[in-house]
């Protein structure tokens, strides 16, 4: 579900997934996960919303059907209060039924449901032992007739689960659709040089599907031939502990238990063996098919498949070349296929190679999802729903900030992906030696005068809010474009809430600091003040969603959208829109300049971007005050920025004020906009990157340069910016308006910051939702861009 996912919306759908929190295999939910922090959260540019398992304290058949109707139950409540929207176009994933009877509600009238069946339920219960009832097997087989046969397409993994459903009674349209892998990040690698003996390894869930049973009576066949090989068994189920009890009862010594691995070491994982299991309990081959062959083919390693003779197992052994068979359950069979590839290592290569190749022409990851996302948009297709051409105009009077690097990432997107409109981009006259150049033929330039400039960028927001949306209509009527796409609406919302007219044509736009939905979140205690802000923005943004000429918000915040679904009539109109992390440029000898001046010895702290009160530059300093004078003597702290004129001279003073108390303390500050690779160099070189903000609303690209370069911060606790630093564990979140905090905090950064919280597997999530790619397809795709409402809308639902 996670790839379907995130390739739904890398091809410009507005994906949604409600889903349970993580469990699977081992039974509980996963570390992290469990305490709900991770419930509402993006990634991949997907909205996910989970809810909380209801876990049998011992599996089985019964503990099962209530964990499953638990979550109906639960995602039942969500539609009725509005959590879930239902949805032109919703997939559901199946080994339960109950999912994809959640999905029948979930499905508008006159949308589409398809149904993604990886197992049949019924068959599995029957033929595992764990339904012995006649009846309920019945009742099990005559639900999933009725619930299937009200989707609109159901997708399988083979001919054998097609007509095991036909036999059932499903007469909904069944289409093909093989287990997929992404062959770019699982490839071959080599064996670890210190694992000397030959590995055979099983990898997986451990569970009664499996039937590993056999695997430990293999074990007992290899050990009495003397066999020096070790018998991995990596995985949880609901068999580890029985079949750990027997390996032990029985005294196989060549026996391993092992946790399974995280996904990001998955390919390194499977590369530990030399010989691979795939055993499959011989009731069930109709049923499911066992995803882990596509991984462990596209690792290059060969596999035995335990299986029952003219199953898809044996079917694929002949065409692929890639693994040996052996009937199910003849474990004496299954180690003298072991035995044989543990003794022809020429062969074991054979059969890695023409798996790999398999793998790679049958099972890529794109080539199968882009015929699912075909599958799913086929009726879109037919009905004439996709849009082209057009002509779209891009609005951005405000040079600093994210502006210039926004629309080379989108000016880098159409020359890499010609998109069927022209694109006209309106920009204050500064950007246009940064911007100008070789442009692809259907992108344009037109500048504002510096007058439109100034009145778009006035200190006054009332003043620059109306400036901006008569600034956009102008623009607008002059090059005579259809759509307009504002890349900051929140100076303009105000005068679009009013109504005011945008010339008759659709307007769309990136909304950087949404805040309404701070305190539901828990996230932070708001003041009077900024419950009166967020009162104003909550009755603009209602006012806001209802325009019609308001096709698109695009929330910077990913936690946003799913509020405004739940809390305005027309809050599907938000969307979520992961901002870019700016590809870093190796910097040249003359940008390193900076960063080769600091102090190897000391631990360096670096605040960089638009230097600002809010920003926290003020705190900062008082803070360097309090540092213990030990603390100073091993610190550096580079502040490297434009600093706002308005607060200019007070910085001045307090630097002044710290190189007399501190004299200890190194600081190097540099008073202007710097290069892309200046701001590289410095962060490569620093310890610790800082971002002490007041209050800040909305994101940070400070946090995506720190992550790009896996540097830890210290951020504001307050609002996403904090959020963002503790869901992912980009480093320490602290009340940086409490600069005794803030100077705690970078003491207790230890040497070279080695005392922050640093989560990498976190901090790769944090940054695969973040690609330049991901947010221009989005913004410039038709559905982005045209006023049909939540007709690009895609609702997944997994138990």
């Amino acid at each position: 579900m996670a790839d379907m996912a995130a390739f739904a919306a890398a091809d410009g759908a507005a994906v949604r997934v409600f889903t349970a929190r993580p469990h699977y295999p081992v039974g509980n939910a996963f570390p992290g996960y469990d305490e709900g922090g991770h419930d509402h959260e993006q990634i991949d540019g997907v909205t996910i919303t989970r809810v909380s398992p209801w876990l049998p304290g011992k599996r089985g058949a019964l503990g099962r059907i209530i964990s499953e109707s638990a979550f109906l139950a639960k995602g039942l409540a969500a539609l009725l209060s509005g959590r879930l929207k239902r949805g032109k176009i919703v997939i559901t994933l199946c080994p339960s039924i109950l999912t994809v009877l959640l999905g029948l509600f979930a499905t508008r009238r006159g949308g589409r449901h398809v149904a993604v069946i990886h197992d049949i339920q019924s068959g599995l219960a029957s033929g595992l032992g764990m339904v012995n009832i006649g009846i309920v097997v019945r009742m099990m087989r005559w639900l999933e007739k009725i619930v299937l046969n009200r989707t609109d397409l159901i997708l399988v993994l083979s001919e054998a689960m097609r007509k095991q459903l036909t036999s059932q009674g499903v007469r909904t349209r069944a289409e093909i659709l093989p287990i997929w892998v992404d062959t770019e990040f699982i490839k071959p690698l080599p064996k670890p040089k210190s694992m000397d003996a030959p590995v055979v390894l099983y990898s997986g869930n451990l569970g009664k599907k499996q039937s590993l049973d056999q695997v430990i009576e293999m074990a007992r066949h290899l050990r009495r031939r003397n066999l020096p090989a070790r018998v991995v068994i990596r995985g949880a189920g609901s068999q580890g502990t029985e079949l750990s009890a027997r390996a032990e009862y029985e005294g196989l010594d060549n026996v391993e238990f092992r946790p399974l691995v995280n996904s990001e070491d998955l390919p390194a994982a499977l590369g530990e063996g030399d010989v691979l299991l795939v055993p499959q309990n011989d009731q069930i081959a109709d049923f499911a098919v066992p995803s882990k062959i596509f991984a462990i083919m596209a690792a290059g390693r060969p596999f035995i498949a335990a299986a029952p003779s003219g199953s898809l197992l044996w079917k694929l052994g002949d065409k692929s070349r890639s693994h040996l068979c052996v009937p199910a359950g003849d474990a004496e069979a299954l180690a003298d296929a072991v035995e044989t590839l543990i003794n022809d290592p020429d062969l074991r290569r054979t059969l890695g190679g023409n798996g790999r190749a398999y793998a790679v022409t049958h099972h890529e990851r794109k080539v199968v999802l882009s015929r699912f996302m075909d599958l799913v948009n086929e009726d879109r297709k037919r009905s004439g729903a996709e849009v082209s051409g057009g002509h779209y105009l891009v609005f951005e009077p405000d040079a600093r900030g994210h502006a210039a690097e926004w629309v080379k990432h989108l000016i880098a997107h159409v020359r890499k992906n010609p998109v069927p409109a022209r694109i006209t981009f309106t920009l204050p006259r500064a950007l246009e030696k940064e911007i100008g150049g070789d442009l692809p033929r259907s992108v344009r330039l037109d500048f504002l005068d510096d007058s439109e400039t100034a009145r778009c960028t006035h200190p006054q927001l009332i003043v620059s809010a109306f400036a901006r949306w008569w600034a956009m209509r102008r623009a607008l009527e002059r090059s005579h474009a259809t759509h307009g796409l504002f890349l900051g609406i929140d100076h303009a919302s105000f005068p679009l809430a009013l109504g005011l007219p945008a010339g008759g044509r659709t307007v769309s736009g990136i909304m950087f600091r949404p805040t309404t939905h701070y305190r539901t979140a828990g996230w932070c205690r708001p003041t009077m003040k900024e419950r009166l802000r967020d009162l104003r923005k909550d009755i603009i943004l209602r006012l806001l969603t209802r325009r019609r000429a308001v096709s698109r918000i695009f929330s910077l915040d990913p936690y946003f959208p799913d509020y405004a679904a739940r809390s305005y009539k027309h809050g599907h109109k938000v969307v979520p829109l992961a901002d870019p992390a700016y590809p870093l440029a190796p910097p040249g000898p003359e940008e390193r300049a900076i960063a080769e001046r600091l102090p190897d010895e000391r631990t360096v702290f670096l605040m960089f971007g638009e230097i600002t009160a809010r920003k926290g530059i003020l705190q900062l300093t008082e803070a360097l005050t309090l540092l213990p004078r030990d603390t100073a003597r091993r610190t550096c702290v580079v502040v490297a920025g434009r600093i706002d004129p308005e607060i200019r001279v007070r910085v001045t003073k307090a630097f002044g004020t710290i190189l007399r108390r501190q004299p200890d303390l190194k600081v190097f500050v540099v008073d202007r906009r710097l290069a892309a690779g200046e701001i590289t160099a410095l962060v490569e070189r620093c310890d610790v990157v800082l971002a002490p903000y007041q209050r800040f609303v909305g994101s940070s690209g400070v946090l995506l340069w720190a992550a790009q370069l896996r540097r830890p911060v210290i951020s504001q606790e307050y609002g996403l910016v904090g959020k963002l630093t503790r869901n992912f564990g980009l480093g320490l979140a602290v009340d940086t308006s409490d600069a005794g905090a803030l100077a705690h905090a970078i003491e207790a950064a230890g040497s070279r910051g080695s005392n922050l919280p640093f989560n990498p597997v976190g901090v790769a999530r944090f940054l695969w939702s973040h690609s330049p790619e991901a947010f221009s397809a989005a913004l410039l795709s038709d559905d982005g861009m045209s006023p049909r409402e939540d007709s690009n809308l895609v609702t997944m639902i997994a138990v």
